[in-house]
């Protein structure tokens, strides 16, 4: 590799070479461990929102289920049972009072 020109930064943490091939940068071994701490901080960071994602995902699914549960316990059904069949049979129920002119009362959710 011939050398035509050497560069060195004011902080002293990158030596720029240029070849006949182009330029290349070599790092210090004080500035390659800063970008390495830097570039964990930066992942860690984004674990970190990334797991607390995940548990408010795990939270709201887990509500959700027990919203549910408690819906279907209210129309009297299993728990087995899907809540599409659920609210298909409630919104029958409700089209067949409407229809006939019948009094219905809500179920507060």
């Amino acid at each position: 590799m011939k050398v035509t020109q050497l560069k060195i930064d004011n902080a002293d943490t990158k030596l720029f070479v240029c070849t006949e091939e182009g330029w290349r940068t070599y790092y210090s071994e004080r500035e390659l461990r800063r970008l390495i701490d830097a570039a964990c901080v930066e992942n860690d960071t984004r674990v970190g929102k990334l797991q607390r994602e995940l548990e408010m995902e795990r939270d709201t699914n887990y509500k959700r289920r027990m919203w549910l549960r408690e819906q279907k316990k209210k129309a009297g059904v299993n728990d087995d049972v899907s809540f599409d069949d659920v609210w298909k049979e409630a919104l029958l129920a409700l089209i067949y009072c409407k229809r006939n002119k019948i009094e219905y009362r809500k179920i507060e959710v």
